[in-house]
């Protein structure tokens, strides 16, 4: 083998080496981000069930009958938007 050719298989795995080492770089801020959104839309998820749930306290305390304000069509946009992201799979402790 000649010097050249040991240069440009080195030149050649440096680089690979670089493209990977960038590539990581990048799956992990993607992954921060991706994280971060998931995270938001856990807050924004609880504090949309939590405005439903005063809603419905109010309509029940003030004896408004459910054929009058119907949530239903509400609740059933928040199901929708709460199976975007599945919920963990908590698994049973083995005794």
């Amino acid at each position: 083998m000649t010097n050249g050719f040991i240069a440009a298989i080195l030149a050649i795995q440096g680089f690979t080496l670089f493209t990977t080492s960038a590539i990581g770089r990048h799956l992990m801020t993607a992954q921060e981000d991706i994280n971060a959104v998931v995270t938001q839309l856990g807050k924004a998820k609880d504090e949309i069930v939590a405005k439903i749930a005063d809603v419905q306290a109010q309509l029940d305390a003030a004896n408004v009958p459910a054929e009058q304000v119907d949530l239903t069509a509400l609740n059933a946009a928040a199901q929708a938007l709460d199976d975007i992201v599945p919920d963990a799979v908590v698994d049973a402790p083995v005794e």
